[in-house]
């Protein structure tokens, strides 16, 4: 219930107080926040009925609480009561429609958790918010940053919306089955069925904006970079010959702190300063799970592509702060 709880929209505006609600029906209890609908299956009640998502979390804490009746909820010797609301307001979970494919969970969980913080989850743009998926790659971009990962799963080139984090918690283990009804895409689980609205729309072609060549390359530990980047804001690389700084910035672009980074691989002497935020080149090198990371880049001023040396069909696109002092 903790993590049904993820997928009720708890701030709904007064006028849609059912999207706050858990809907207990026979099949399961359901959540929404209308982009994405979610079916925990194991508990089912003869009798529906709707309460309130977060009077439900303050009574139970999400303990082991049994449905007993309409709106009574039982552990031990406590019983609870809350006011329940008609079930027939509640948007049903989607049918199921064709079966387009099968792919473990971990592997799933995996792409999405790699490409969710490259969402344009407040772009002007709102085809942005979707994650574009197909036979071959999951992507995500927001206008300064992209995410491609590799993932072979299921015939179908489409854009999603919904509460992707909420899915990925739920991702742990077993066959996810992908189910398509032309609406939704329904991911069914052992204990779960979700279903993820399809957005309409062209997305937009990633492969313009990836240089088919690079004149720069180097290689990090990505432990090591990762424990350097401490900035909250803004950071630079600079290259001097064959070393490599990572200088941390404030807010007027002053550089606060400066920590040497090894380098496993440069091709050759360079004298360049590339500024980054760096949360960016933070959730890049989270999502990275081999050793080392590769960047490669033109100029100081264009797209920087990361890419893990173990894996190097997943790639990860961040544009770089332009300043005066990048060169």
């Amino acid at each position: 219930m903790k993590s049904l709880y993820a997928f009720a929209d708890t701030k709904v505006s007064p006028s849609l107080p059912i999207l706050g609600c858990f809907a207990f029906t026979p099949n399961g209890v359901l959540a929404t926040d209308l982009a994405s609908v979610a079916c925990f299956k194991p508990i089912k009640t003869k009798a529906g009925f709707c309460v309130n998502a977060k009077k439900y979390k303050d009574v139970t804490g999400f303990d082991d609480f049994k449905v007993t009746g309409k709106g009574q909820f039982a552990k031990g010797s406590k019983t609870v009561f809350l006011e329940v609301t008609d079930l027939d307001e509640f948007p049903s979970l989607p049918e199921k429609g064709e079966l387009l494919g099968e792919v473990d969970a971990k592997e799933l969980k995996e792409a999405l958790r790699a490409v969710m913080p490259a969402r344009g989850v407040e772009d002007s743009r709102p085809i942005l918010e979707a994650l574009h998926l197909t036979p071959r790659y999951v992507e995500a971009a927001d206008g300064f940053r992209s995410a491609h990962h590799k993932l072979a799963w299921v015939n179908k080139d489409v854009l999603l919306d919904g509460n992707w984090k909420a899915l990925v918690a739920v991702l742990k283990r077993g066959v996810v089955r992908v189910f398509d009804n032309d609406d939704y895409l329904i991911f069914e689980l052992e204990n779960w069925a979700v279903a993820m609205r399809i957005t309409e729309g062209s997305y937009p072609n990633l492969s313009n904006i990836i240089p088919k060549k690079f004149l720069h390359q180097v290689a990090f530990e990505t432990a090591v970079f990762k424990k350097a980047l401490k900035s909250k804001g803004h950071a630079a690389l600079r290259f001097e010959g064959r070393k490599v700084t990572l200088e941390d910035l404030d807010e007027a672009g002053k550089v606060v702190a400066e920590t040497e980074l090894p380098v496993c691989q440069l091709a050759h002497q360079l004298k360049t300063r590339i500024g980054f935020n760096t949360k960016y080149v933070s959730d890049v090198l989270q999502a990275i799970k081999g050793d080392r990371v590769r960047l490669r880049w033109n100029s100081a001023n264009e797209p920087l592509e990361f890419r893990d040396l173990d894996n190097l069909h997943n790639v990860y696109m961040v544009m770089p702060i332009r300043n005066s002092e990048n060169s």
